[in-house]
């Protein structure tokens, strides 16, 4: 070793930066090429030598410097400077300095390379690495490519008092509004500094206008609320408002709320001022009209109002938009169309008055008898014409104090009617309805007589064929974990590991070079937790490398590592690969992991696990106590009696236990106990207890103890016992009720419900937090469980029912969600199953006298009704009786009529 590299790891051990940035600055040619040499080596060997990282972390910011200053290539500097192991080093507001200043002798193309090269590697807009590269692009004066993470990380500077005189600023500055991920960099401070920006010269407005504009239309559905703000600051002129009239209307469709009401604004002028053409204005309209927000259609009706009012020739325009309104399920906003409607009919040409005439064919009785009086057409038979005080007064809903609980079951004239299958259920619809000229048969036209189709399986792929193929499986490890993945790799490693080791461990001789058994496996990175993620590396390890597994398993026992909180249900997985890994570091073999699933629910074919067993056999192995206990979890719960009789065969206790839990030995079938606590601090806590006259198979006595806590292993839970629904969802159900507002949450209720055993409260909570998520996508996975378990007639329309009115009554669920999943259910032809769930769920949520209702209560009684007509339900429900008997002309008291009418008439 060279004199100048023994000198430079003593200032490196010493974690003195300013040190190493005079010592490597002062090195000739050759000794930077040794001090080369030896960094890569140095590193590695400490990563594998040095206790927790935090006890070497000093290291790397000289590290670092030197690498910067001694590696010749620019492709070789940019790396170093994103390696992985000096992603731990703590930051220094002088490092961009230093580095800028430790390649300065470089040649002007080398430091341009290199300043592209580090540009083009940031990921995300973190602080230290764009200082970085906005030292080297500002050092080289190379113009930067363009790269969405580097530009964003600029837009936040722009706040800064000296911006102008940034050698980026004429480079970037042009591409402000251009970035992925600009909401996490543009904010009102942002928005501020590009006005003082335009009021000094330094940008255009007209560009930056165009920037805004552009950005909110590409960004559609996603676009940022701050881009609308700052658009209205720059209060843009009617010229050019005209100049990007059709940007504004494309931004109706979709746009959020604030973004649509200023494409409304300058739609709205440019037409009151006589300058939106005829195809824009009609394009316009109908945008509006299909949106789902109120506020925006009631906007579109005001607008088309005062637009045929000015401008009669525009009513074939205008007019077709409010069809599309009077189809919409909202008592008020038909009201306000058919005002709109029959005000402006005289100037309606033929088109416009047919389409008038079909969407009113949907409406309750008494609006369509005032369409019919001004466009034509006769009034569909049986109407029944609606309380005269009703008016187009608004919702009165609002957030209501939970219903006190009900009965499910109530009386109906001379018979009886529940909730229940075949409750409320009874004659088929007739063509007319009674209370208001229900809508339910045309919005859910053909729902009725169709048939529930139940979704796929879950599928299970095939086992690793080859140790190569374990290799790719192990290769594919990621966080989160996925539990087919986990099943797979540990199959693979137990059938390769029995049947050839030495070509397994070969096979793994490149996962072994890129993964040391110290950073990557977690356990001097993550300090003393433990989760699933690294055991099932340290499963692969001991695989690979028995002995260095026993080293780093003897380490991990003397620091005394625990056990990363992941809930109950995690144990089972985590016990089964520490047993895995004290069986490769064994040197034992075992031909076959029992528990390996044969199907995407989880289940394993009774015949297979028989046949695993009397190959355990033939070999004297010994089953593992945790392989063999998830395996019988895993059984299915109809078993043929020849594989029972072909299990009573087996001669070992292996053999004896699966042979008993198949002669109806199982475990018991616990009943969930669920109840919503709030906490100090508003938060909401779901309780939820196991009650059970027997205890879980040995070696899991946690099977039963439920855990609140948030992780994302909940995804592969479902696994451990799919022939025990109700158990998995009461483990679920604390998790999924803490996560409904969360932005990221997976996605479980789908395939849970596809497995097997009895359903209660606890699937009940599970699907109603689902319901009620703030993402659509979690509520249309909620929608298609409840059209599984419909289709098998396994639907728990009671629980369901009283976990939903629970968590409404607490706020954690808005019935805002839930109506809208209720109605894709229905719509997917399970208008009775639906109509259940609401006949439950409304003598918990109707207001008394003097309460007040809670928000999207209306909505749900509108789709009650809808449900309950194409189902033909019939019986009376009190609570809902004294509803529609109170006087008022609010939406709730409107819609409560109407369902009573149809339940009664």
């Amino acid at each position: 070793m060279s004199d100048a590299w023994l000198d430079l790891v003593k200032i490196i051990k010493r974690g003195d930066r300013p040190a190493t940035v005079r010592l490597v600055a002062g090195l000739g040619e050759r000794e930077r090429r040794e001090v080369a040499a030896e960094l890569g080596l140095y590193l590695a060997a400490r990563r594998r030598s040095a206790g927790r990282w935090w006890e070497w972390q000093r290291e790397l910011p000289p590290l670092l410097l030197a690498g910067v200053a001694c590696l010749g290539g620019a492709a070789a500097v940019a790396e170093w400077i994103f390696r992985r192991e000096l992603r731990l080093r703590m930051e220094d507001a002088r490092e961009a300095g230093w580095v800028a200043e430790l390649v300065r002798h470089r040649p002007l193309e080398w430091r341009r390379d290199l300043a592209r090269r580090v540009v083009l590697r940031l990921r995300d807009t973190e602080d230290r690495d764009w200082r970085i590269a906005a030292a080297l692009v500002r050092e080289s004066g190379v113009e930067p490519p363009e790269h969405d993470p580097f530009t964003a990380a600029w837009v936040r500077t722009l706040s800064w008092p000296a911006v102008t005189d940034d050698p980026l600023f004429p480079w970037l500055a042009p591409r402000i509004f251009d970035p992925v991920g600009l909401g996490e960099a543009f904010g009102r401070a942002e928005a501020d500094a590009v006005l003082r920006l335009i009021d000094g010269g330094h940008l255009e407005r007209a560009a930056v206008l165009d920037g805004v504009v552009g950005r909110l239309l590409r960004d559609g559905a996603d676009a940022l609320t701050v881009l609308a703000g700052l658009h209205d600051r720059l209060e843009p002129g009617l010229d050019e408002a005209a100049a990007r009239a059709g940007d504004y209307v494309a931004m109706l469709p979709v746009a959020p709320v604030p973004v649509a009401d200023l494409a409304v604004r300058q739609v709205r002028r440019l037409e009151e001022s006589g300058r939106l053409g005829a195809e824009l204005f009609a394009e316009a309209v109908e945008a509006l009209a299909f949106r789902r927000e109120k506020k925006l259609v009631r906007a579109a009706l005001v607008w088309v109002n005062g637009a045929l009012t000015r401008t009669p020739e525009r009513a074939g325009a205008g007019l077709p938009a409010l069809a599309a309104v009077l189809r919409l399920d909202a008592l008020d906003l038909q009201e306000h169309a058919v005002r709109v409607a029959v005000r402006h009919a005289a100037k309606a040409d033929e088109e416009a008055r047919a389409a008038i005439r079909e969407a009113a064919d949907d409406l309750p009785a008494e609006l369509r008898a005032r369409i019919t009086a001004a466009y034509g057409g006769a009034p569909g038979e049986a109407e029944t014409t609606r309380d005269a005080d009703a008016g187009p007064g608004e919702s009165a809903d609002g957030a209501g104090a939970e219903a006190g609980e009900a009965a499910c079951a109530v009386a109906a004239g001379s018979g009886a009617a529940t909730c229940g299958p075949g409750g409320l259920h009874g004659e088929a619809a007739s063509g007319g309805t009674a209370g208001g000229g229900l809508r339910g048969e045309a919005a859910y036209e053909g729902a009725a007589g169709g048939v529930l189709v139940a979704g796929d399986a879950p599928e299970w792929g095939p086992s690793a064929g080859s140790p190569r193929e374990v290799a790719e499986f192990v290769d594919a490890i990621c966080w989160p974990l996925r539990g087919d993945l986990f099943e797979r790799v540990l199959a693979g490693l137990v059938e390769w590991n029995h049947r050839d080791p030495e070509a397994l461990r070969e096979a793994l001789r490149p996962w072994r070079e890129r993964v040391d058994e110290g950073l990557d496996l977690g356990y001097r990175l993550r300090g003393s937790c433990e989760r699933t993620y690294e055991l099932l590396h340290r499963v692969v390890h001991a695989a690979a490398a028995p002995q260095e597994s026993a080293g780093l398993s003897e380490r991990i026992t003397r620091s005394g590592v625990e056990a990363y909180p992941e809930g109950t249900l995690e144990e089972v997985f985590r016990d089964r690969a520490r047993e895995l890994v004290a069986l490769f570091e064994s040197g034992r073999r075992y031909p076959v992991l029992l528990a390996a699933p044969t199907s995407g629910t989880g289940h394993v074919a009774a015949d297979v696990l028989v046949e695993r067993l009397e190959l355990l056999e033939a070999a004297g192995v010994e089953a593992l106590p945790a392989d063999l206990a998830q395996a019988l979890l895993r059984l299915p719960r109809e078993v043929g009696p020849d594989v029972v009789e072909r299990a009573g065969k087996l001669g070992s206790a292996a053999g004896r236990a699966c042979a008993a839990w198949l002669d109806g030995g199982r475990m018991d079938d616990p009943e969930a106990v669920c109840a919503p606590v709030l906490k100090p601090h508003g938060h909401l806590e779901l309780r939820v207890e196991l009650w059970s006259g027997g205890d879980p198979p040995y070696p899991f006595p946690g099977l039963f103890d439920v855990t609140s806590l948030f992780t994302y292993s909940v995804g592969r839970w479902r696994l451990v016992l799919p022939s025990h629904r109700e158990v998995v969802a009461a483990h679920l159900a604390p998790f999924l009720v803490n996560a409904v507002e969360a932005a990221f949450s997976p996605r479980v209720v789908p395939e849970l419900v596809h497995g097997e055993g009895p359903l209660g409260v606890a699937t009940g909570y599970a699907l109603a937090a689902v319901m009620g998520h703030r993402d659509a996508g979690q509520r249309a996975a909620a929608a298609d469980a409840l059209v599984t378990l419909a289709a098998r007639g396994e639907l728990p329309a009671a629980a369901l029912a009283e976990a939903v009115a629970a968590l409404a009554g607490v706020g954690v669920v808005k019935l805002g969600r839930v109506v809208p999943v209720l109605d894709d259910v229905a719509r997917r032809g399970g208008c009775a199953e639906v109509w259940e769930v609401v006949a439950c769920l409304l003598p918990r949520l109707l207001p008394a006298a003097g309460e007040r209702p809670r928000s999207g209560l209306a909505d749900l009684l509108a789709m009650g009704a809808r449900a309950a007509g194409a189902a033909g339900a019939r019986g009376e429900i009190p609570e809902l009786a004294a509803a529609a008997a109170r006087k008022g002309s609010s939406r709730l008291a409107q819609e409560a009529r109407r369902l009573h009418g149809l339940l009664t008439g």
